[in-house]
């Protein structure tokens, strides 16, 4: 049973030990000392044959019984009204992604088509990206937004990369230090649909093993646009 559904049973359970509890008052009440007798009772025939009109019992005067329900009711709403508010914030929360990861070494070694591991997450909005292993798993379907930028370590002349989703490239850059002779970063961006449950990672795409400069210089990102 959902704890939505417990709180409805909770609320009524409180309503009827509220009509149980009047109800018994009532029976019970003592003789008050203001409870006039059979000389009031006298005095009310009076009045009566008098042609004093005597309002009959419209069914909206509820008494005690009834204010403590409306009472009791109007809490029940509120309530309500405050888990629906929660549930859908939380619904919203369940529904965001985004990571900014780094490495936290100055050097990133790869082997050939090896994952480029960046062990530092800036930010993990969702905690879909794994910084043990470099990879993002999608926690929803949806359009996202991702993006890497890399950088050849000085004694490497190029390096490249691409951005993967389960195996398949979505994007590629290439860093080429050959002809400048100083350090080029080149960065690459897609925005694709990707499935709940699809690894989405940033690798070395050549035959070759590549060293790249870790730090702010090589960094990878994602963001959930608009879930489905």
């Amino acid at each position: 049973m959902s704890s939505k559904c417990l709180f409805i049973v909770w609320a009524a359970s409180l309503v009827m030990v509220a009509m149980i509890e009047v109800a018994r008052g009532a029976a019970v009440r003592p003789r008050r000392s203001d409870d006039g007798g059979p000389l009031q009772v006298v005095t009310e025939r009076d009045e009566v044959a008098r042609g004093a009109a005597v309002r009959p019992r419209r069914s909206d005067d509820g008494g005690p019984l009834q204010v403590v329900v409306e009472n009791l009711s109007q809490q029940v709403n509120i309530l309500t009204a405050k888990m629906v508010a929660m549930e859908t914030l939380t619904g919203t929360l369940n529904k965001m992604a985004a990571f900014q990861a780094q490495s936290g070494v100055s050097k990133i070694q790869t082997i050939p088509n090896g994952f480029l591991l960046l062990d530092r997450a800036i930010t993990n909005v969702g905690q879909a990206y794994d910084t043990a292993t470099g990879v993002f798993t999608a926690p929803v379907s949806g359009l996202y937004d991702f993006q890497a930028t890399i950088m050849g370590y000085h004694t490497t002349g190029h390096v490249t990369a691409g951005i993967f989703a389960d195996g398949n490239r979505l994007a590629y850059a290439l860093s080429d230090n050959r002809q400048s002779k100083s350090f080029q970063q080149s960065t690459m961006r897609v925005v694709v649909h990707v499935k709940v449950g699809v690894k989405v990672s940033l690798k070395n795409v050549d035959a070759a093993a590549y060293d790249y400069f870790g730090g702010q210089y090589t960094t990878f990102s994602g963001l959930l646009v608009k879930a489905d």
